[in-house]
């Protein structure tokens, strides 16, 4: 664990949670087994809540949400951050559709145009399943297959230690059979998810993590599909946008660079400006809603709980999603 957050769980349980965040803060901060006699009752209260209910009433036969780019990304995110895993049945039914997508069995109906004709289906895709499979299955061959090329393509991409889009250009041509004006980054949304050290162990060499995590962090402008300012500018809590580059998008972000070995040069000063944020009682309260609210209602002490618990999350050394 990265940081002490025991006494911020005490803190948050003294405001007494909804089911949601008080299953959290046993699982991922206190770090109770699931057998845990307040975990098995919290649990039971997570399943049958009405966010949880409302999620798999609007799962497909086949197992995910559409359009599947986008909506099945969100659910699958807002599932994990619940705290459920694989052997909740809404998960356990979208896996098994991640996976026969991989496979050739399953497909997803759509379809986006790029500058080559098999940019989606080929590229971009089984990107995406892979990495929304290693969320829930970190572990599974067909994740350990893509990770595998995800990975290599890292490493050659920045063996000079700096970014060069037309030598990933190349890279990526020479993999695929075809070219495309705008190639898939090491340092994209679902690339970081795919190439992340799994349980802390590596999957880069120390370099290239290095070199990925100094690029996202002082030459990246934004991280695409999560926050559109460079990751290595903190902002204040208080800063209230319309779209994503505020404080919560933000901490998403480095949320997803933290377990990566290049992110321990920044760490430290990351965590100082986080605490820094805390208001009078020594939590965090996001100014507005956010999209991973987990108490019944965003009202009252649930403001201080939800958003509190965003941030330790990641000072906890917890995955991003």
């Amino acid at each position: 664990m990265h940081f002490d957050v025991r006494p911020y769980a005490d803190q948050l349980l003294s405001l007494n949670p909804d089911p949601i965040p008080r299953y959290v803060i046993y699982r991922e901060l206190f770090g109770y087994e699931k057998e845990h006699p307040g975990c098995l009752a919290a649990y039971e209260a997570v399943r049958a809540c009405p966010q949880v209910e409302k999620i798999a009433a609007a799962q497909n036969g086949h197992g995910f949400w559409e359009p599947f780019h986008g909506t099945t990304e969100g659910m699958i995110r807002r599932l994990l951050s619940y705290g459920l895993d694989r052997t909740h049945p809404t998960l356990a039914g979208v896996q098994d559709y991640l996976i026969g997508l991989l496979e050739g069995r399953m497909t997803t109906g759509q379809y986006e145009r790029q500058d080559h004709p098999l940019w989606y289906s080929k590229m971009f895709e089984p990107l995406i399943a892979a990495a929304m499979l290693s969320l829930i299955t970190p572990d599974h061959p067909l994740v350990q297959k893509h990770r595998a090329v995800w990975a290599s393509f890292a490493e050659e991409i920045f063996a000079g230690g700096h970014y060069d889009e037309a030598h990933d250009r190349a890279v990526k041509a020479n993999y695929f059979g075809f070219s495309v004006q705008r190639p898939i980054p090491p340092f994209s949304y679902y690339c970081l998810l795919l190439t992340a050290p799994v349980g802390g162990v590596p999957v880069l060499s120390a370099e290239t993590d290095r070199a990925l995590v100094r690029y996202c962090m002082t030459e990246m402008r934004s991280l695409y599909y999560v926050y559109n300012e460079p990751p290595g500018i903190p902002i204040s809590i208080d800063t209230h946008r319309r779209d994503s580059r505020d404080f919560w998008h933000w901490v998403r972000a480095l949320s997803i660079l933290a377990p990566y070995r290049g992110f321990d040069a920044y760490r430290t000063d990351i965590t100082a400006y986080l605490l820094s944020q805390r208001n009078a009682d020594g939590l965090w309260q996001f100014p507005q809603k956010f999209d991973f609210v987990l108490s019944d209602r965003y009202a009252g002490t649930r403001k201080c709980v939800d958003s509190s618990l965003f941030v330790l999350r990641m000072l906890a050394g917890e995955r991003g999603y």
